[in-house]
């Protein structure tokens, strides 16, 4: 680090005021440019209109082009217009001087959230090319970095961090480091926002590393709570975009989020980084449209943290397991094999031993059932065109395909798979939800065998796959997704915060789920205080690394009665209204839990929100009542854990629950319980 030279603000306050001007030029002439494209495609519609009948079809056609051709250049236009009137409040975040070997003149960049280029030259750098990569990743003295052009060496004589707000320089600080402490404990110290921000100005070499991995293996990211593991990937993915235009595009990736809430929270990363947003999917979505041609539905999940059918909650943990997959797999390759009983196969004259059957079909085993049918079909009739006299009338493909199939035992992959809980290694029961109705544990492991029998076509258009949350997807769901994308993919999450949907994965036994995967671990916590992780950690039992940022130690109170602990709840959320310290949560451990806090609250005090998965604008309330399975991946400025007793958290998977409620926290965290507190506290 280095001194700031006493001209320095004044200098760079000069320079942020002619990059301005020349942004609002480059936007004067984009708009200059779009009325242009306005006036044409009017009058070229116009000239139609009136002369529809007299033009001949080529001249209609080419009128059609044209028309075709101004709307995709006028889209493209407003389209960087946004992504330039968005630089307005801040066109850049850092600086960096280079000098070229190949010139020995120092140049100066500037680095942005967009390219900023006009007549003069390149104002502004996108974060995203190899001179912004430079700024994150090497110190000042010699470097060498990839170009498009070939391999650059130089020399960085200075690193420079810039704060701009609103258009004015608040400050600045030359640095060796990426980004100085004392800036990334400002930014996250800020009160949050209802939606995820971009983290550019902020990103540390650990992180950048990750975003700019271009490999095209499965890259598995480990991140402990608020490791900005979530933010890396939507970074990872802009980056992505930037370095493959024109052949990856928003619309062929895709994110597998948890639930609908998360989604919204983190809708603004990608437009913020001047990319559309990608598609959205989730596992059910996913499995209602594959479930369509079997005309079977699914029953709501069974969660495990909430009361209900305690032997529909062991079916599903059963099914949740990695020997469960590896008996499915087994399983379904013993049946798809059984299945097929050949007799000798006589069709118009020809005619084919039960025994040939039987090994040609088995030599078909990597194929689905009814496929191995059909390639068994074509393969005898080519050899029935061979063998048989030339005016004879040899069988068709579809006449022996049929035949085949009348040797199976098992018509369909529903019964294919139900035949399968009749094992006697089989280890849970089959049991429907209702007529045609699965429950949802077995919608996955359906698919898998309707995969082995039908077969699953694979989606064409999903060229990169992020899945979130990925200890939370069973070893089974895992195993048809892969089938379904067979893409790309970048799958990020904690195994130490599972919410008991499946067993407790290790990390090597997930990634391990994904072949030639490249693992990344990133341990180092960025959201809270030292003091919220420091009591975060001592509840999961789990050391966690943090940056300096101290700040209040957390706070447990003990009641006597719940109504005690419910006055006193609506209090603080008076208080913290009033102090007005941005954004508080209210973590409950159970959906059940939160609608009976909101109601109670509700009674005593006006504007409390309550979190649903597909609840639309709950984020932007003031105060909400959320469960811990929907405030994963969130954060708040203050978290308060109400009921966190010994009844409520007591076994071994509600450590991961309290662990996770206690991590939403930025700033302040306080925990609640009547009666006894719950044993995973550091109180207790």
């Amino acid at each position: 680090m280095t001194a700031e030279p006493p001209d320095a603000h004044a200098a760079e306050a000069d320079h942020l005021a002619a990059t301005l001007n020349r942004l609002e030029g480059k936007i004067a002439l984009l708009s200059a440019a779009l009325d242009t494209h306005d006036a044409d495609y009017r009058e070229v519609k116009a000239y139609m209109a009136e002369n529809r009948g007299d033009i001949d079809p080529g001249e209609m056609y080419q009128n059609e082009l044209f028309l075709r051709d101004i709307d995709a250049g006028g889209a493209g236009a407003m389209r960087q217009r946004e992504r330039l009137e968005a630089m307005r409040p801040s066109p850049y975040f850092a600086r960096l001087d280079f000098t070229p070997d190949a010139t020995g003149a120092e140049e100066s960049h500037y680095i942005g959230r967009h390219v900023l280029q006009d007549a003069q030259g390149t104002a502004v750098v996108d974060w995203r090319s190899p001179l912004g990569g430079l700024y994150y990743e090497a110190e000042p003295g010699p470097v060498r970095y990839r170009a498009p052009s070939g391999e650059i060496g130089g020399r960085i004589g200075r690193k420079r961090q810039l704060r701009v707000e609103e258009g004015r320089l608040r400050f600045l600080v030359d640095t060796a480091e990426a980004v100085r402490d004392e800036i990334l404990l400002e930014e996250i110290g800020r009160t949050t926002d209802p939606r995820m921000r971009s983290i550019i100005a902020t990103i540390q070499r650990e992180q950048n590393a990750v975003i700019r991995d271009e490999s095209e293996r499965t890259l598995v990211i480990q991140g402990v709570a608020g490791s900005g593991k979530t933010s890396i990937a939507l970074h990872r993915i802009a980056y992505l975009l930037y370095r493959r235009r024109g052949r990856l595009h928003a619309r062929n990736t895709a994110i597998l989020s948890p639930n609908g809430l998360f989604a919204e929270y983190v809708s603004e990363v990608l437009p913020e980084l001047g990319e559309e947003p990608v598609v959205a999917l989730d596992l059910a979505g996913i499995a209602r449209a594959r479930l369509q041609r079997y005309r079977l539905a699914f029953a709501d999940p069974v969660d495990p943290v909430e009361p209900g059918d305690e032997a529909a909650r062991e079916r599903a943990l059963a099914r949740s397991t990695l020997e469960f997959r590896r008996w499915l797999e087994r399983a379904v390759t013993e049946a798809a094999a059984e299945c097929f009983v050949p007799r000798e196969l006589r069709v118009k004259g020809y005619r084919v031993e039960a025994g040939e059957l039987a090994e040609r079909y088995a030599a078909l085993a990597a194929l689905p059932v009814r496929e191995r049918l059909r390639v068994l079909a074509e393969q005898l009739c080519a050899r029935a065109r061979t063998e048989l006299p030339f005016a004879a009338a040899g069988p068709e493909a579809g006449e022996v395909t049929r035949a085949l199939t009348a040797m199976l035992t098992v018509k369909s992959a529903a019964a294919l798979y139900r035949g399968l809980y009749r094992r006697a290694d089989a280890p849970t029961t089959y049991r429907a939800a209702a007529a045609s109705t699965l429950e949802w544990a077995d919608v996955y492991p359906f698919l898998l065998v309707a995969g082995r029998f039908d077969g699953l076509r694979p989606d064409e258009e999903i060229q990169h796959l992020v899945i979130d949350e990925m200890q939370d997807h069973t070893p089974v769901q895992y195993a048809v997704v892969r089938q379904l994308f067979r893409c790309e993919m970048t799958v990020l999450g904690d195994v130490g915060q599972a919410l008991g949907h499946t067993e407790n994965y290790r990390l090597d036994e997930l990634a391990g789920l994904f072949p030639d995967a490249r693992v990344v671990e990133l341990n180092r916590s960025y959201r809270s205080t030292t003091e919220i992780m420091r009591f975060a950690a001592r509840v999961s039992g789990r050391p966690v690394a943090t940056i300096d940022r101290r700040g209040e130690e957390p706070r447990v109170w003990g009641f006597g009665t719940p109504e005690e602990e419910a006055g006193w709840l609506a209090e603080e959320i008076e208080r913290f209204r009033t102090a007005g310290r941005g954004r508080l949560a209210l973590v409950t451990r159970s959906r059940t839990r939160a609608r009976a806090l909101h109601d109670l609250l509700s009674r005593k005090l006006d504007g409390i929100a309550l979190a649903t998965a597909d609840a639309r604008g709950v984020l932007a309330h003031q105060v909400v009542v959320v469960p811990v399975a929907l405030a994963k991946g969130l954060e708040f400025d203050a978290v308060i854990v109400p009921h966190a007793s010994a009844e409520e958290y007591r076994a071994p998977a509600d450590r991961a629950l309290l662990y996770i409620a206690c991590t939403r926290a930025l700033h302040h965290l306080t925990v609640t319980h009547t009666g006894a507190a719950s044993p995973f506290l550091p109180t207790a």
